[in-house]
């Protein structure tokens, strides 16, 4: 007596990209339909969509350059934090720490109570108390 394949599963109904035939091995159906267009934010709130998924649209990877003919002034470059050791802070993520490293301005080793951090410069979302 032979047993049967075990049926396919997806996580999305909608999208089956393989399924298993009777020997157990994957065909591939493709079909082409229409999209679904734009879906408006309150619509992907009630999905459960918050945005994160789409990371290079929250954060550019690189400033952008200034062209010297531009008719608008440079951006100015914020002033480099620096720490001492035993420093009090605050991380927008980890919340209140303690400086208890400092490598040649590059990055700091900072103790948050239940773990240590290693952030590197220019240390974004950390601040002095």
């Amino acid at each position: 007596m032979t047993s049967s394949p075990p049926a396919s599963r997806s996580t999305t109904p909608d999208l089956v990209l393989t399924t298993l035939n009777a020997k157990g091995r994957p065909e591939i159906e493709p079909t082409v339909g229409r999209g679904r267009g734009h879906v408006s934010a309150v619509r992907s709130a009630q999905r459960g969509f918050d945005g994160a998924y789409w990371p290079h649209m929250t954060k550019r990877s690189a400033p952008r350059r200034h062209l010297s003919t531009s008719p608008f002034k440079a951006p100015v470059a914020p002033p480099a934090k620096h720490f001492a050791l035993g420093e009090r802070v605050s991380h927008d993520r980890y919340g209140l720490g303690k400086v208890i490293g400092v490598e040649d301005e590059t990055a700091m080793l900072v103790d948050f109570g239940s773990h240590e951090v290693r952030i590197a410069s220019p240390y974004t979302g950390l601040h002095k108390l």
